[in-house]
């Protein structure tokens, strides 16, 4: 099979092309892609891999951005593994998706009622403020 470099010119024409077959939904995040010209941030990225040159997809302007960060982040974190650094994303996901191991809890964490009450009091703590500054105004 012969491969076909695309100039600059066509671009456009092929991100539309494929855009319509992915029926303008971005692979990663499914939002939707934009079908008007111009509007870059929604018309999505052109995606390809940066070993082969080949097209992937198109990629709403995020997910793109996002998946060279993640992937270039994952290079660091792959320490010789032979599946480099996809081997080291796909076990980041299988360890995301255990169960916690340990029945006890971060000292940092909040539970959300936590964070209400401390919201609250942040809350309570500048309208009294706001009152004093208010009196002071006054006077």
């Amino acid at each position: 099979m012969q491969l076909k470099r695309l100039t600059r010119h066509e671009v456009e024409a092929a991100r539309k092309l494929i855009a319509g077959k992915q029926r303008y939904i971005c692979p990663i995040c499914k939002g939707q892609l934009s079908r008007v010209k111009g509007d870059k941030k929604k018309t999505g990225a052109l995606d390809h891999c940066h070993t082969t040159g080949l097209v992937r997809g198109i990629l709403c302007i995020n997910c793109n951005g996002l998946e060279g960060k993640i992937k270039g982040l994952a290079q660091r974190g792959q320490h010789n593994l032979e599946g480099g650094y996809l081997e080291w994303l796909n076990n980041l996901v299988n360890y995301l998706n255990e169960k916690p191991k340990y029945n006890i809890l971060h000292p940092l964490h909040k539970t959300p009622e936590e964070k209400r009450i401390e919201k609250n009091k942040k809350a309570q703590k500048k309208r009294i403020a706001d009152k004093k500054k208010l009196n002071k105004g006054l006077k």
